[in-house]
């Protein structure tokens, strides 16, 4: 059983004052904000309008004056924190008022963000993370998500950056943080080929191929990916039964419950690209509701989260989502689980015509079923379909 009540425990607190010990995350405010917030829409925890104005002041006081947000006040701007500062105003939006959304988005210094984006955007394609910061799909993934919702994905936006994605895949499969150009053929050539930095990482697996979906909404071609090595990598990060059927982020490491939604959510995402590189092959316009092959336990999943990340009886259940056993719940943990359940739940199938949901999978009681989130934003999709409408 999903106990919501200890999750809502551990969460409703979170909206206050967060204590000491989370001093060090004092640059990641608007992350926070994120995880607990779209916890409480996940879980479909309704906020009262005084929290809701809090939230939305809170995460406006983190705007930088030239454009994007930093991870708290007058802190520097950053790829990281816009992101999670514009998903998080999407989540609060998406019960909200006209008149509000209006005032809220009227105060998001849209233009200025573009030019500073623009401003970290490299000649290989790819994004800084800040001012002299470090470059990694992440960053493309965080600059891709916010252009979209506030439709400034630009040609000049998007340029190159299908390329570096499409370097980052290793010969695993999965994506590596970043990728770099290189020779060929010797000092005199002017030829150049793009090789993965680094191993295979479910993170960066994540935040590459959510991209690369993104840049596939753009008119014209983008460098493919190869997706059914993906899905043989993504297949394999998933534990066997006796290790519970969670996911693990890299080759030979142990299970971590936040992979449930950086593997275990991409899984679907991935069969969706697949089945379109099929139909495109062969000119097949339709497809049979039940296609969906199954190609990861997600009976196994859910029962990994609702048996170890949560714990069961006789082990009390005291509120939040853990990593593993012995390990402390967190608001990060508990987020990423909880996402990794909906997407468990819940299958949709996209394409540039339509957002359809198939049959659910409910392991438990059905009060386990949680509110379906969007496969490529994180975020409740009517949420999503609310500020991309409103832009």
């Amino acid at each position: 059983i999903l106990d919501r009540s200890a999750h809502m425990k551990y969460l409703i607190p979170s909206l206050g004052h967060l204590g000491a010990r989370l001093t060090s995350l004092d640059a990641s405010r608007p992350w926070l904000m994120y995880w607990i917030l779209n916890s409480f829409s996940i879980l479909n925890l309704g906020l009262n309008p005084t929290d809701r104005q809090r939230a939305i002041d809170t995460i406006l006081s983190f705007q930088h004056p030239d454009g994007g947000f930093g991870g708290g006040p007058d802190q520097l701007a950053h790829l990281a924190p816009t992101f999670s500062s514009i998903s998080t105003l999407t989540s609060l939006l998406g019960e909200a008022n006209p008149e509000l959304i209006k005032e809220t988005w009227s105060r998001v210094k849209i233009k200025k963000m573009y030019e500073w984006m623009i401003s970290l955007k490299q000649t290989d394609g790819s994004f800084l993370m800040h001012k002299d910061g470090e470059i990694d799909v992440r960053g493309t993934y965080c600059a891709l998500v916010v252009a979209s919702l506030l439709n400034f994905l630009t040609p000049d936006f998007s340029f190159g950056l299908s390329n570096f994605i499409s370097g980052c895949q290793t010969y695993e499969g999965g994506l590596a943080s970043t990728s770099q150009s290189i020779q060929i053929n010797g000092s005199d050539s002017n030829q150049f080929i793009r090789v993965p930095l680094g191993e295979a990482h479910g993170g960066y697996t994540s935040c590459g191929v959510l991209s690369h979906c993104l840049l596939k909404s753009l008119p014209g071609s983008i460098e493919p990916l190869d997706y059914q090595a993906c899905l043989r990598w993504l297949a394999l990060m998933q534990a066997l039964p006796i290790e519970g059927g969670g996911f693990r982020g890299r080759t030979n490491k142990l299970v971590d419950g936040c992979y449930s939604w950086w593997c275990g959510g991409l899984v679907q995402v991935i069969e969706e690209l697949i089945e379109e590189e099929e139909r495109e092959k062969d000119n097949e316009t339709t497809r049979a509701e039940e296609s969906f092959k199954g190609l990861y336990d997600r009976k196994g999943l859910q029962e990994y989260i609702l048996l170890i990340s949560q714990g069961q009886a006789p082990e009390p259940i005291l509120g939040g989502l853990r990593d593993k056993p012995t390990v402390p719940p967190d608001q990060y943990h508990t987020h990423y689980i909880l996402s990794g359940l909906s997407s468990a739940q819940n299958q949709h199938r996209m394409s540039k015509e339509q957002h359809k949901m198939m049959k659910k999978l409910v392991v438990g009681v059905p009060a386990n079923q949680l509110i379906p989130i969007h496969p490529l934003f994180n975020i409740r999709s009517e949420y999503v379909k609310k500020t991309m409408d409103y832009f």
